[in-house]
C-alpha cells in the first residue's frame, strides 16, 4: 500500500503567500505537509512568534482548498538554549503552538531537542547524562500540556541532540511514558560516519519503539572531502532509498513520509524519485 507522502512546506521557497503555496504544493502531488509559521509566514508571524488561531484557520482553510492536510505543525526551538530566558521562551513557544494546532486541523507539533551551546554540531557535551536528563525534564512539560488540550508532541532526533541514537530515543520514551509523545524518524539524522547504515538505523527504530512513529523524514546525503555529512538531490547520496521504501512500506500502511531538506537544484528530478518509491 502507498504511503502518505508529503513535504515541508518551507523547502518549496513561497513565503507568506499561502495560495501560491498550496497550488505549488499540490502541482507536486503532495497531499500532506509539515507547516512551519516561522518560515512560510515569516513575515505575517516575525517568525513564527505572532501566529494568531485565526491565522492558523486561514492557513488550514488555504490549504485545505487544495486537498492539502497539515500532517505535523512545525516549531522550530531549541528547548535547552544554553540562555535560561531562551529556554523558557522555547517551552511557552512549543505550548502556544500546541494549543492552536487544532485550528489547523494538526493533531501533533514537532521540534527536535536542541543544543546545549545552540550552535547544533555534533559534540559530546550532548551526549552527557547530565543534559540528557534536562531535556526530559524540558519535554516533559511539553507533554503535560499535550495530554491537558488532547494533543501530540512530536520529537525528531539527531546526532547533534541530546537525543541521538536509537538507544536514547528509546529511553526518552521509557523516561517520559506518555501516550502523547511521539517520534519523527529520520534515520539520516542519525548517520555520523559513513560505515553507519541507514538502513540498520531504521531498522533498530522501528524494533524499539515502532508503536510510537508517528511519521519518517527522508533526504540524501553524502560525505564531503572533510568527512562531513552533506546533503544531497534525492537518489543522488549514499542513501539506500528503495530498501528503506520497503522496510517503511512493510511497516504500517499509510505511513506519513515526508521530503526533508530538498536542495533547488535537480528539485523536480529528486519529487520524481521521491514520489516513484513511496507512493
Amino acid at each position: 500500500m502507498k504511503c502518505e507522502i508529503g513535504i515541508r512546506a518551507h523547502d518549496l521557497p513561497i513565503f507568506d503567500d499561502l495560495d501560491e503555496l498550496a497550488k505549488e504544493l499540490k502541482s507536486y502531488g503532495f497531499d500532506n505537509v509539515q507547516f512551519s509559521p516561522k518560515f512560510s509566514l515569516k513575515e505575517n508571524t516575525n517568525d513564527g512568534q505572532k501566529m494568531s488561531y485565526g491565522l492558523a484557520h486561514y492557513a488550514e482553510e488555504r490549504l485545505k482548498q487544495r486537498n492539502i492536510k497539515t500532517a505535523i505543525l512545525g516549531c522550530y526551538v531549541n528547548i535547552i538554549h544554553p540562555d535560561l530566558q531562551e529556554r523558557d521562551n522555547a517551552i511557552k513557544l512549543f505550548q502556544n503552538y500546541l494549543s492552536f494546532a487544532k485550528a489547523m486541523a494538526c493533531p501533533l507539533v514537532a521540534t527536535e531537542t536542541g543544543s546545549i551551546d545552540n550552535i547544533f554540531k555534533p559534540h559530546s557535551e550532548n551526549w552527557t547524562d547530565t543534559v540528557f536528563e534536562l531535556t526530559v525534564s524540558q519535554i516533559k512539560k511539553l507533554t503535560n500540556t499535550a495530554e491537558k488540550l488532547g494533543m501530540l508532541v512530536g520529537i525528531e532526533p539527531g546526532i547533534n541532540h541530546p537525543i541521538y541514537d536509537v538507544s536514547t530515543t528509546k529511553e526518552l520514551l521509557d523516561k517520559i511514558a506518555s501516550p502523547n509523545l511521539k517520534i519523527i524518524f529520520d534515520p539520516t539524522n542519525l548517520v555520523l560516519k559513513p560505515t553507519d547504515s541507514e538502513a540498520a538505523i531504521l531498522k533498530n527504530g522501528i524494533e524499539a519503539f515502532g508503536n510510537e512513529i508517528y511519521a519518517f523524514h527522508i533526504k540524501d546525503f553524502a560525505f564531503n572531502k572533510n568527512g562531513e555529512k552533506v546533503i544531497v538531490p534525492f537518489g543522488d547520496g549514499l542513501a539506500p532509498m528503495k530498501e528503506m521504501a520497503k522496510i517503511i512500506k512493510s511497516f504500517r500502511p499509510c505511513s506519513y513520509v515526508l521530503m526533508e531538506e530538498t536542495p533547488q537544484a535537480h528539485f523536480d528530478r529528486s519529487v520524481a524519485r521521491f514520489k516513484k518509491l513511496f507512493y
